[in-house]
């Protein structure tokens, strides 16, 4: 009984631990997602700016 008492507790660190290294990949990626997908709205803005005047120029 204490030998499973020892493999549920070093198996909670290890999921505690791996929970907290996946968190801190999200945390890191959240910013670069915010960042690629503003890049994208932009590029979508300008895309439309663009056509917007070479419709006008027609």
């Amino acid at each position: 009984m204490p030998h499973t008492q020892i493999n549920s507790q070093t198996l909670d660190t290890q999921t505690t631990e791996c929970l907290l290294q996946t968190w801190d990949v999200i945390a890191f990626l959240i910013p670069i997602i915010n960042i690629t997908c503003k890049q994208r709205i932009i590029n979508k803005t300008c895309i439309q700016l663009c056509e917007r005047s070479k419709g006008q120029r027609q």
